[in-house]
């Protein structure tokens, strides 16, 4: 989901509201119950300290701690009741026979109507002194209790004295009488010092210690302040609500604010230069005429920055795309006219694949530019002559296809205008040298084959050296290397000859091929090319280029190609064709068929479609009829001047199909005899046939005139 701006700011503001807002109430909370709390301990801790300088002074110490040991001795001596005595069977009725005798220390108005004692006296007057004392206490201290603790030592109990509401629960304490004790609190560890904070029955007291008389470091009591802190605490919660209906009023208006100054200051310009940029954008993504859409904001500040930096940007952009146009112009109309010369080079070349009933030749061209710089070219001198060539122009593109052009045509024109080969190629040398000024030269490989002499004469300048494909062995074609075409004036080029027999083949090519990298920089190289040529030995000649298409495909993988790559095969005595098979499938009659057909293309189709007939009704007999499981069979084919001749040999069985003498008959009737007719229609389609059987092996020679 997509958020403005304009929100983003305005959630930031109340975020930042709500987070200065809470930080505050917390913090003047926690000032003010902390202020309180001190102001309450000092009000107290300050009487305790002029509380304590009284019994000290000379003027009021004698007869405070005189009031409190009085009042200690005269409690102790009549509520030292033995705890053993069968008459007080629990607590109650100790409660209740002090209360009954002395019943008259409870109201302070009227003692005087009960005769009293000396001791009784002196110990309601010390009485009267201390109630007053502690009730000024609570008065100058906004204490809620004040308390007397006397310690029972002997007993280990602590006994409390104080007015009426001293006995109530407001100091946790269940017993309300003067007098009443709690017996096996161990009250030592808590008061021992001059001033005292604990926790006694869920109450907060703070005290000083009182002397005797006799001794004023001996103590015999502690005057202890309850204080409680709630209304300091109930007025922190009303200072707190107060506080956060006072933030909250507040908080909305700064939201308010930034919102307000979000707008001006911060989205109204975003919007502008969004609105713009998204005009300039759809133009420029149409394709539309583009113009500079100045957003036009002057405030001054960063915003203004990226508006005159996206303002530049769209001059640079339209300037840019100016420019990206009149170069994508240019290089289509380029690759137009590259596509143009590459078509015109193609067509330079002669046709790839061509055969007559001398030669089958196959050839494969990859540029790695759309032009290049290799081409090959073949032509006959005279009627049993053929010509091949195939050469590489160093450089590539538009330059070095030219070169090519050129080279091309001169080593056409001075072989076919010279006597010999050697004078040729000399010639085409130093024509090429002239006008040279790009100083290119040609690496080329140039063959004269003389299908008469089964003889290959060649000249090898610069180029890589060939291979022989001859009775099943690869054979590199060594010789002289002469220096390139174009390179060196009146250079002497040499001539050498081999034999080239019927069906030998021989496999030319360029150093795109045996010098493509892969991603390791590993080169092809011959040894690659070689293994291909052994593994294909079999192989016809369409077949041998795309399994070394393959294998140098399969070893680039997705290296970049930096030359072209050519290939061109060429087979001495397309008249002569072997095929042998070792099972019996019926389906290699359509293979052998098929690369007949293939191989005699030159052949009229009237012709094939009659060869093809034979193949199926010999072959099919050959298979049906054997005699034998492991059948081994072949089919030769050779041209002899206008015949072809046809040798079928196998394994099975002596039998001389020829001796079967029924014969074909063009119109079917109900007297025909089964049996004999693909004989019959064999020697129809057929000048001769000849049956032999040699070695161990039929022998079937069908001759037919092309």
């Amino acid at each position: 989901m997509k958020i403005s701006i304009r929100t983003k700011i305005v959630a930031l503001g109340a975020l930042i509201s709500v987070l200065t807002s809470g930080a505050a109430l917390l913090l003047t909370n926690f000032l003010y119950r902390n202020n309180g709390i001190n102001n309450v301990l000092k009000s107290v801790d300050n009487w305790l300290s002029n509380l304590d300088d009284d019994y000290r002074s000379d003027v009021y110490g004698e007869e405070y701690r005189g009031q409190v040991e009085a009042t200690y001795n005269y409690i102790r001596g009549i509520y030292d009741l033995d705890p053993d005595d069968p008459t007080f069977t629990d607590f109650k009725s100790k409660k209740s026979h002090f209360k009954e005798k002395y019943n008259w220390c409870y109201p302070i108005e009227g003692i005087s109507m009960h005769y009293q004692t000396d001791e009784e006296r002196t110990f309601r007057a010390a009485y009267s002194e201390l109630i007053y004392g502690l009730k000024d206490a609570q008065i100058a201290t906004s204490a809620t209790n004040v308390t007397v603790f006397f310690i029972d030592n002997d007993r280990n109990r602590i006994v409390y004295l104080g007015d009426e509401s001293s006995y109530t629960a407001n100091i946790g304490i269940e017993y309300d009488l003067p007098g009443s004790y709690v017996e096996n609190v161990t009250a030592r560890p808590f008061l021992d010092g001059q001033y005292y904070n604990f926790n006694f029955t869920g109450a907060d007291l703070r005290g000083i210690a009182v002397g005797s008389t006799a001794d004023p470091d001996a103590k015999i009591a502690y005057i202890m302040i309850q204080y409680h802190f709630q209304q300091v605490f109930d007025n922190a919660n009303q200072l707190i609500k107060n506080e956060a209906i006072t933030l909250s009023i507040t908080s909305v208006v700064m939201v308010a604010m930034f919102f307000i100054l979000a707008h001006f200051l911060v989205t109204k310009n975003v919007t502008k230069l969004n609105k713009t940029s998204k005009e300039f954008t759809n133009s420029l993504i149409k394709n539309e005429t583009l113009d500079v859409k100045d957003p036009k904001i002057k405030s001054n500040d960063e915003i203004s920055d990226l508006s005159n930096s996206f303002t530049q940007m769209e001059r640079e952009i339209i300037n840019y795309v100016s420019i990206v146009k009149e170069e994508t112009q240019n290089r289509e109309r380029m690759n137009a006219e590259l596509a143009v010369a590459s078509k015109i080079q193609l067509e330079s070349l002669p046709n790839p694949n061509y055969s007559d009933k001398n030669v089958k030749l196959n050839s494969f061209i990859k540029t790695a530019k759309e032009v290049g710089g290799d081409f090959y070219d073949y032509f006959y001198i005279n009627e049993n002559q053929l010509v091949i060539t195939i050469c590489d122009v160093s450089g590539k593109g538009i330059p070095a296809a030219l070169f090519m052009m050129k080279g091309k045509e001169l080593i056409k024109s001075n072989i076919k205008s010279e006597i010999d080969l050697q004078s040729a190629i000399f010639k085409a040398n130093n024509n090429l040298i002239k006008n040279n000024d790009e100083n290119l030269f040609i690496t080329a490989f140039i063959a004269v084959i003389d299908f008469e002499k089964n003889t290959i004469t060649y000249v090898n300048a610069g180029h890589e050296k060939p291979y022989i494909l001859s009775k099943g062995k690869v054979i590199k074609l060594e010789g002289t290397s002469n220096f390139v075409l174009g390179g060196d004036d009146n250079f002497k080029f040499v001539s050498e000859s081999k034999a080239f027999n019927k069906g030998d083949r021989i496999f030319l090519f360029t150093d795109g091929l045996n010098e493509a990298i892969n991603e390791k920089e590993e080169e092809f190289s011959y040894s690659r090319v070689e293994e291909v040529l052994k593994n294909s030995i079999n192989e016809s000649n369409e077949e041998i280029i795309s399994n070394m298409n393959k294998a140098q495909n399969d070893f680039v993988k997705t290296q970049e190609v930096f030359d072209d790559v050519t290939m061109l095969i060429v087979s001495n005595g397309n008249d002569r064709l072997t095929l042998n098979f070792d099972n019996k499938d019926y389906s290699s009659i359509e293979k052998i068929v098929d690369t007949f057909n293939d191989n005699f293309s030159f052949i009229g189709d009237q012709e094939k479609s009659e060869v093809g007939i034979i193949i199926d009704e010999v072959v099919n007999n050959i298979i049906s009829y054997s005699g034998v499981d492991e059948l081994v069979y072949s089919v030769d084919f050779e041209i002899n001047k206008n015949e072809l001749v046809i040798t079928f040999k196998d394994n099975g069985v002596e039998f001389n199909p020829l001796n079967n003498n029924k014969k074909y008959l063009e119109n079917y009737h109900d007297k025909i005899e089964l049996g004999g007719f693909g004989v019959s229609l064999v020697k129809n389609l057929s000048s001769k046939q000849k049956y032999e059987y040699i070695e161990r092996h039929n022998v079937l020679k069908v001759y037919k005139k092309i």
